[in-house]
This record gives C-alpha cells, structure tokens and sequence, in this order.
C-alpha cells in the first residue's frame, strides 16, 4: 500500500472552515423555520379552514322538466303558460274542466245531508229513549224516521220483558226471603223448646202437654232412665251396707262408708 501525501499549506483553508463556528443568525434561522413546520403541521391537524368564495351566477334545476301535480284529476281545459315561459309565483298555469268537481260537490253536499239528518233523528231517538214522549214523532219527514221508530218499539218490547222477568224475579226473592224468615223462627222455636226440655230433665218433671209428643215422650224417657239408674244405684248401695254390716267393719260415724251421689244426673 502506498503513502498519502498531503501537503499542510494547500490544506490551511479547510481547517479554517472546520475550526470556524456558524453564524448565530444562521442558527436562529433554522430554528424558526422548524417551529414554523411545526406549528403548520399541528394546525392542519387540528384545525379547519373554509375556503368561502364569492361570485355571481344563476340557478337552474339538475333537471331539463318539472312536474306539476294537481290536487283534484280532471280534464284539461285550457293551458295558460306555454313551453319555455317563465312563470311567477301564483301565476295560473293550466284550468281544469269543472265538470267531475261540481259532481264531487254535489256528492259531497248529499252525504253532508244524510250525516245531518241522521244526527238529527238519533237526537230525537235519544231524547224519546229519555222519557221525552213525541220527540220522535216531531222527526216524522226525516228518511230515516221508520228505522228509528221501528228501533224504538223493538227498545219499549224489551224493556216490558225485562221489567215482567224483574217482577218475576222480585216475587221470587220476597218467597225465598219469607221461607228464611220462617225457618228462622221455627229454629228459634225449636232451640226454646230444647232449653225447656233440658231444665225439665235437670228438675226432673215434665211441663210439655202430651199434645207434644216428640218433647213430651223424651222428657218422660230421660225421666224414666234417670229413676231406673237411681233405683240401681239403691239396690247395689244396699247390698253393701248390708254386706258391711255382716263381715262387722262399721265406717266413719256408724255409717257404712258408702252414700249415694246426691244427684245422679251425670248418668243421664
């Protein structure tokens, strides 16, 4: 490999530049010109400009026709604007043949009598329905008087069915009603008559006449069981005392030690 070699005087320039430090203005320039990048680039992401312009034109539809609609059909009869005129606002543009309007008119005006005429007959009926007697008859030239009048006999043989089925009803519930009543007193009658039969058989009498069978032969039953078990009761008591008295173990006071229940009710 050969040697380079470089002579020191003709390199004094360059080591001038090297050795050199930059223009403070040169630096602020570069500085400034990348804050303004900077800055440019922020607004254009975060901002919007609208780009306004004014001039001076005229407008015309996207379309070469118009269409015009009428609210009602109908024939044409005359045209008052020909192809390519302008036209102002208001302006008439076209008539139409009133022929098929009069005739809607009039079809219209006979429906608007119907609907009167009926209102006035159903008030009439309304008010006859209420009690106001005649109110239909004073209707009698409506065309609709026989409907509503037929209506109203049809109401009035309801009503006289409805009214006979509610007194036959009411006739019903007053029997019913009265059969309570009565079955009411004769448990009433039935629950004295028991109270009397308990406090004859506690007091061990009888006060119902024989003409009452069913209380009078049960008092007089219980009565006979009562003095049947009494007699028993006797019977069995003196049997013991006398058996006492002979095996010679005499009780309290001379007594056998054994007495009689004083009431033998309990074994009724």
């Amino acid at each position: 490999m050969n040697p380079i070699i470089i002579n020191m005087d003709e390199m004094s320039d360059s080591t001038e530049v090297y050795s050199t430090r930059p223009s403070p203005v040169f630096a602020i320039l570069i500085y400034f010109l990348t804050g303004a990048l900077v800055l440019g680039l922020i607004w254009m992401a975060l901002f919007r400009i609208d780009i306004v312009t004014h001039a001076d034109g005229m407008i015309r539809s996207s379309s070469t026709t118009a269409t015009i609609t009428n609210i009602t059909a109908g024939t044409v009869a005359s045209w008052e604007a020909g192809d390519g005129e302008y036209i102002r606002e208001g302006q008439v543009i076209f008539s139409v043949d009133p022929a098929e309007l009069k005739t809607q008119e009039t079809s219209c005006i006979r429906q608007l009598e119907n609907i009167e005429e009926r209102l006035e007959i159903l008030d009439a009926y309304y008010r006859e329905l209420g009690g106001e007697a005649g109110a239909l008859d004073a209707c009698a030239s409506n065309r609709h008087y026989e409907e509503y009048k037929t209506k109203l006999e049809a109401v009035k043989i309801n009503r006289d069915i409805v009214y006979a089925d509610a007194g036959t009803q009411h006739s019903r519930y007053q029997n019913n009603l009265s059969n309570i009543n009565n079955s009411i007193n004769n448990l009433t009658a039935q629950q004295s008559k028991l109270n009397q039969m308990i406090a004859d058989i506690r007091a061990r009498t009888n006060s119902f006449a024989p003409g009452e069978v069913y209380y009078h032969t049960a008092v007089e039953s219980y009565i006979s069981k009562y003095n049947y078990t009494a007699n028993q009761y006797d019977i069995q008591i003196a049997e013991l005392e006398k058996a006492q008295g002979t095996a010679g173990f005499p009780g309290e006071g001379g007594n056998t030690g054994i007495q009689a229940p004083a009431d033998n009710t309990g074994a009724i």
